[in-house]
């Protein structure tokens, strides 16, 4: 089983990339909230 890690889960990629990646295995799907990028370094 693969392990996926989708991060802007809300765009419209996102949105699509979570729903055919499914089949493979696991997603996690973290949106900005989640998964704040604009704090590092």
């Amino acid at each position: 089983m693969q392990r996926v890690l989708i991060l802007g889960k809300d765009g419209q990629v996102g949105t699509e990339l979570q729903r055919s990646l499914s089949a493979l295995g696991q997603v996690t799907a973290l949106g900005r909230k989640q998964a704040d990028l604009t704090q590092l370094g």
